[in-house]
């Protein structure tokens, strides 16, 4: 025992880190499952639809460097939604279908942190691009977006201001890709 620690200071000491470290622990586990879950249904989350619940789907590798999520709606129907893409195209090209699953979304950060891609050119399978989809694209120059596309993220294309000013969006007059790129001030090519 130290010199001048009676017992009972001693007791009220440890009676201060027990509980401290029981609120630790509690604290630790809440944010382990906070950051589980979050990462697992916001990353992947391409509208306010898809809820935890319906997301039962493991993440897939296709031969051209896409990474997609497979789900099946109340249908019974299968559709996949980009989540990443891995290759070192220039120019890519999303495909319509990977193994005969069409191809609906784009996941939040999908293209995030794509130092190659200067070219992004979407199929009119897609119905929606999340949040964040290409933050941080320091090459991209030009996004082709259809018509079909209903739905498109606050912060799709984020990260800093020169992004918004180096991308041309190439899309339909009257769109959404339309109604976005004027309201973020964009650059817009009209297709034929």
């Amino acid at each position: 025992m130290a010199a001048g620690m009676g017992k009972k200071e001693k007791r009220d000491h440890t009676l201060l880190i027990v509980p401290g470290l029981m609120i630790f622990w509690v604290t630790a586990a809440f944010s382990i499952q906070f950051l589980l879950k979050s990462q697992y249904t916001e990353r992947y989350r391409v509208t306010d639809e898809i809820e935890v619940e319906e997301v039962r789907a493991q993440t897939e590798d296709d031969e051209n460097g896409f990474e997609y999520y497979q789900f099946e709606n109340g249908e019974g129907e299968k559709y996949a939604i980009i989540s990443a893409y891995k290759g070192e195209e220039k120019v890519v090209r999303v495909p319509d279908a990977i193994e005969g699953v069409r191809v609906t979304g784009i996941g939040e950060t999908a293209f995030c942190y794509n130092d190659v891609a200067e070219k992004v050119i979407l199929p009119d399978t897609v119905e929606s691009i999340a949040d964040f989809t290409f933050g941080s694209c320091s090459n991209l120059k030009e996004i082709v977006i259809p018509a079909s596309v209903t739905s498109i993220g606050e912060y799709a294309i984020i990260e800093n201001d020169n992004l918004f000013n180096q991308v041309t969006i190439v899309t339909t007059k009257g769109s959404m890709a339309d109604e976005y790129a004027i309201e973020h001030s964009m650059k817009i090519k009209y297709m034929d």
